[in-house]
């Protein structure tokens, strides 16, 4: 569900190949990076950190929730001058690397084989299959659920770290309610896979087995 923080730009899809169109910006948690409806005019990729992502519809009513973790690109919109489908809100402080849209659309079009061409078809094919995480994370029984929104975010969540994700984020996300959400973290602590006071995985074996609803 989510990389690992890139400690360098050695490291990175965009920047392993050579100089790099995307610069560093730290955005602190709470801060917007993009707002549902307005025109952005960059692509973003986040490098550490974690973001939300929030849509409403006309009434108001959220339609959307989701989080994004390392090695993501957002902003894709922008490379055809369209508005952003969703806010992206930084859940915690968060580095972003970004670069204007007419530059990337440049530098893709020039050669189909180029090394920016190629990483960024990879970070736009990996967003695909995080749409359809979405998706995954509202299917199956509420326990099941948790456990695989346990299993794929705890590694984002370093010790003595505070997790990024609010209850009610999470219940969100996984189309579940706030209470629901409460029982079942406190049955899977009650059972030792998780620790009591913080997103902790203690047994991700067993936690695994719960995802999969083979437990």
């Amino acid at each position: 569900m989510f990389a690992s923080p890139i400690e360098s730009c050695e490291r990175c899809a965009l920047g392993k190949n050579g100089p790099c169109l995307f610069r560093p910006r730290a955005f602190k948690a709470g801060s917007g990076l993009l707002h549902q409806g307005e025109v952005n005019r960059s692509v973003h990729f986040v490098k550490d950190g974690v973001v939300g992502l929030t849509a409403t519809d006309a009434t108001g009513e959220e339609v959307l929730s989701s989080v994004r973790g390392p090695n993501t690109v957002l902003g894709l919109e922008s490379l055809q001058e369209r508005p952003a489908p969703f806010t992206v809100t930084a859940l915690e402080d968060t580095t972003v690397c970004s670069a204007s849209a007419l530059q990337v659309r440049r530098e893709t079009d020039l050669d189909a084989t180029s090394n920016l061409t190629s990483s960024f078809l990879g970070l736009v094919l990996a967003e695909h299959a995080n749409t359809q995480r979405d998706a995954d994370l509202r299917a199956g029984q509420a326990r099941a659920r948790v456990a695989k929104f346990l299993v794929a975010a705890a590694r984002l969540v370093k010790p003595g770290k505070k997790s990024a994700f609010s209850k009610a984020h999470v219940a969100a996300l996984l189309g579940i309610r706030p209470e629901t959400l409460s029982r079942c973290l406190r049955k899977l602590s009650e059972e030792g896979l998780i620790g009591a006071d913080r997103l902790e995985v203690i047994d991700e074996v067993a936690l695994g087995e719960v995802a999969r609803g083979a437990r």
